[in-house]
């Protein structure tokens, strides 16, 4: 962890890098996939990232996009793409022509309007999915899929030397498939996950639990639109994810607390594969 908070974690030999604080900041990069998940705020790491991908429009998740864009500017880099829901494309557009107003600069960014439902294709291979989430204001989710090579279940088990000859025998040994590499929720509700199989059934979902005890109720949270992780434990038994990632913790704890309270709570076998950012 850096003195601005930032955490980076290995799941599963992919990287997750990034802070998020509720209230107060979210930014998380997916370094390989050189992708940003909101941008509340940056630092000089994420500025390389090509595509942002904006959950919701309050400030702690997307207060800080127009310094990076003036950010890639300034290095010389080409305009990046920010993934924003098809609601506030308008807005956003309206927000940055405003700051470049005020700061005499051009300011040059993609934005792209994107809705549950369609898919940003960002290399032949790698793709983006929103997803519906309920939170007080428009926001969406995403899903990351990852195209490749699945080798048929008759061909299993198969030395290397074999599946190569039968591979210049002309045989199709493998098919194309799909899997979703990362689901990052946002502010949400947790009802807009649990009724969503394919979030819960990600590789590694990165969500968000803002409240972890009773200084806040379970029925607050889901007043202001937002998780309580006694809700986290009362559907346990449906994640599927090999790694889960919670963020956007309340200030009320340390990341110490946090982890003793998490730990506590969970089944132990969902908080063995648990991580907090």
């Amino acid at each position: 962890m850096d003195e601005l908070g930032t955490q980076t974690l290995d799941l599963d030999g992919m990287l997750l890098r990034g802070v998020s604080s509720g209230g107060i900041r979210t930014c998380l990069e997916v370094p390989s996939w050189k992708l940003l998940v909101d941008i509340g705020c940056v630092d000089h790491h994420q500025v390389s990232a090509n595509t942002v991908l904006v959950t919701h429009a309050h400030l702690d998740h997307m207060g800080a996009i127009a310094n990076h864009v003036a950010l890639r500017e300034l290095m010389g880099l080409g305009p990046a793409s920010y993934v924003v829901p098809a609601e506030i494309a308008d807005s956003v557009e309206e927000l940055l022509g405003i700051w470049r107003r005020l700061d005499a600069a051009t300011l040059q960014a993609k934005i792209v309007p994107l809705s549950p439902g369609q898919v940003l294709e960002l290399t032949p291979n790698r793709s983006v999915e929103p997803f519906s989430t309920d939170h007080r204001v428009v926001s969406q989710g995403y899903l990351l899929h990852s195209t490749f090579q699945k080798l048929r279940p008759e061909f299993q088990g198969l030395p290397g030397p074999e599946l190569a000859g039968l591979r210049k025998q002309g045989a199709t040994i493998s098919d194309e498939a799909t899997r979703v590499e990362f689901a990052f929720s946002g502010d949400t509700r947790l009802e807009a996950l649990v009724r969503d199989e394919r979030v819960m059934g990600a590789k590694r979902l990165v969500m968000e639990a803002t409240f972890l005890d009773d200084r806040v109720s379970p029925e607050r949270a889901r007043e202001m639109g937002h998780i309580h992780l006694d809700e986290i434990c009362e559907h346990a038994h449906r994640f599927r994810c090999e790694s889960l990632v919670l963020t956007h913790l309340s200030m009320r704890y340390s990341l110490k607390q946090a982890t003793e309270i998490v730990k506590r709570a969970l089944p132990p076998e969902l908080a063995a594969r648990t991580y907090l950012m």
